[in-house]
């Protein structure tokens, strides 16, 4: 770990959108893309701070998503820089792309991430959505606390909606009881929203007031 810091220290990043060097995403390349409307997740019914509509509501755990872009140009690159290079610069990015999204902090309590299983923790070293969360946390003034624990992959591999909500049912578990918290549940994208989904359930189960997640990126329908 600290190897991979200082060589990224020594080797400035290039903006994946017009070469400059500096961040992944430059301030330029930043403030072009696009902020998308504020809308339920689930239905994409305008909604207010990107709140889960009250008709969702009713089968969501989750009371809101924030997302920082589609998952294509340079923000895909920046997620696959932060996936597979271990570039805790992309994390950087990243984090700032959804701080635009979100404002301001008063809404929550803490910042937790969703947690990889065993053997790509080991396999990789690290888990990327951690790394975005905790500065994603840093830039808010918000604490960060790991408070879940992945006990399966729950590798989704079904076509259908049911198949992967039905796929990753059970394989998250809480590390501890969570007192009336308002958490910020920090994912790198979204597909279905069935491990957000999974997540949060656990979360609330385990004492959460409320769970809104944010996700670096999510695939469009």
């Amino acid at each position: 770990m600290l190897i991979r810091q200082l060589v990224e220290f020594m080797t400035p990043v290039s903006c994946l959108g017009c070469g400059h060097e500096g961040a992944y995403l430059c301030v330029d390349c930043l403030s072009n893309q696009p902020i998308r409307a504020s809308t339920c997740y689930r239905c994409n019914r305008l909604t207010e701070h990107h709140h889960t509509c009250q008709a969702c509501r009713r089968n969501s755990s989750l009371h809101g998503v924030y997302v920082g872009a589609y998952y294509d140009g340079i923000v895909k690159a920046a997620i696959l820089k932060l996936k597979f290079n271990r570039s805790a610069a992309a994390a950087d990015s990243l984090a700032q792309l959804l701080v635009r999204i979100i404002g301001n902090n008063d809404r929550f309590d803490s910042v937790t991430a969703v947690p990889v299983s065993p053997h790509r923790q080991r396999e990789r070293g690290y888990n990327q959505s951690e790394l975005i969360a905790r500065r994603l946390a840093n830039q808010l003034a918000l604490p960060y606390h790991p408070l879940l624990l992945r006990t399966s992959s729950g590798h989704q591999l079904g076509s259908s909606r049911a198949d992967r909500f039905a796929q990753v049912r059970g394989v998250f578990r809480p590390i501890r009881a969570i007192e009336r918290q308002r958490i910020l549940l920090v994912d790198d994208v979204l597909t279905t929203g069935a491990t957000a989904e999974a997540a949060a359930r656990v979360l609330r189960q385990a004492g959460a007031s409320s769970v809104h997640a944010a996700v670096a990126a999510r695939h469009r329908a």
